[in-house]
């Protein structure tokens, strides 16, 4: 039918062909506006992508190192001996909370002569389940979110 009418075009036919009647190139501008979003969204992909992977550049990455911080701040003890030294602190004790206690990495119980990091925050952990966690670049208490080396016990027991 366009062979028939060679006066009538496609109405998108001029977005890239020169345009005849006035000798001048028309501009596509949704295909501008289309490349130039892709080109700004990658961009900001980039600098995101560079963030994030500066993040774990930022910290040791040695787990003996890590390891070492983590004993000077949170050292190793038997449950046994971290719960005299916290009844100590607290008065809603009484031996039935020992039996309670459960380590929420590997869901396990605790017993009283189990090796624990009982963190600032209060909360306590089996050493070697805490230890995997703190080596897969987590620096924060699995209960509360605070960070493994800041001061203070936490509001919720």
């Amino acid at each position: 039918m366009i062979a028939a009418f060679p006066s009538i075009r496609h109405r998108d036919a001029s977005f890239s062909t020169p345009d005849q009647s006035q000798g001048r190139k028309t501009v596509n501008t949704t295909g501008l506006v289309i490349s130039m979003a892709i080109s700004l969204g990658f961009i900001v992909f980039l600098f995101t992508l560079g963030w994030w992977l500066g993040r774990f550049r930022q910290q040791d990455g040695k787990p003996q190192s890590r390891l070492s911080n983590l004993n000077a701040a949170v050292p190793r003890m038997t449950f046994k001996t971290w719960y005299k030294q916290d009844v100590a602190h607290r008065n809603d004790g009484g031996e039935a909370a020992v039996k309670e206690q459960v380590c929420v990495i590997c869901l396990e119980g605790i017993r009283p002569e189990d090796d624990v990091r009982a963190l600032h925050c209060g909360h306590c952990y089996h050493g070697e389940c805490f230890d995997r966690w703190y080596l897969s670049s987590r620096g924060f208490c699995p209960l509360c979110n605070r960070s493994v080396f800041s001061a203070g016990r936490a509001a919720t027991m």
